[in-house]
C-alpha cells in the first residue's frame, strides 16, 4: 500500500497485463547509507524476492536493521514503463545516491607548493643541509 500511496477504503482499479522478463535494472539509493552495508546486494536479493515487478519511476522501501531505505527505479531493460523480476536474471547497476556529496580537494598553500616544486627538482632549501662527506683525506702510504 505505501508504493501505491493507498489508504485504507481506497478503490483500486486492477487489470491484468503481460510484462516482458527484465534483463537490466537501474536503481538509486536516497541515502548513501544503503550503499555502505555490509552486502548491499545480498540485501537488495534478498527484498526482490517479494516483488514480482519493477516499475521505471517508482520508489522503493526496504527495510533492513531497523531502518528503512528508499531506492528509486530510474530505468528498466527491455525498455518499457515495467519489467517482470520473477526467475528472472537481471543486471543491477546503481547510480549515485541522493545525498551523496563530492570529497572537496584541499587547495594547496603556496608553502605547499613551493616544497613540492623543490622536491621535484631537487632543489636545496639551504647550504646547511646534510652532506655524506666533509672531512680531508690523507694518503698512508706516504
Amino acid at each position: 500500500m505505501l508504493n501505491m500511496k493507498l489508504r485504507d477504503g481506497d478503490v483500486v482499479s486492477i487489470r491484468n497485463v503481460s510484462l516482458k522478463k527484465a534483463t537490466f535494472v537501474k536503481l538509486r539509493p536516497h541515502e548513501t547509507a544503503f550503499v555502505e552495508l555490509s552486502n548491499p546486494k545480498a540485501v537488495l536479493e534478498k527484498v526482490l524476492r517479494g516483488f514480482s515487478c519493477l516499475a521505471t519511476g517508482e520508489t522503493i522501501v526496504i527495510d533492513y536493521n531497523e531502518k528503512k531505505y528508499s531506492i528509486d527505479v530510474l530505468q528498466t531493460k527491455p525498455d518499457q514503463k515495467a519489467a517482470s523480476i520473477i526467475e528472472a536474471d537481471v543486471v543491477v547497476d546503481f547510480v549515485l545516491p541522493k545525498d551523496y556529496q563530492k570529497a572537496e580537494k584541499p587547495v594547496a598553500t603556496e608553502a605547499a607548493m613551493a616544497e613540492k616544486v623543490e622536491e621535484d627538482y631537487g632543489l636545496e632549501k639551504d647550504e646547511s643541509s646534510f652532506q655524506a662527506f666533509t672531512g680531508k683525506s690523507y694518503k698512508l702510504s706516504d
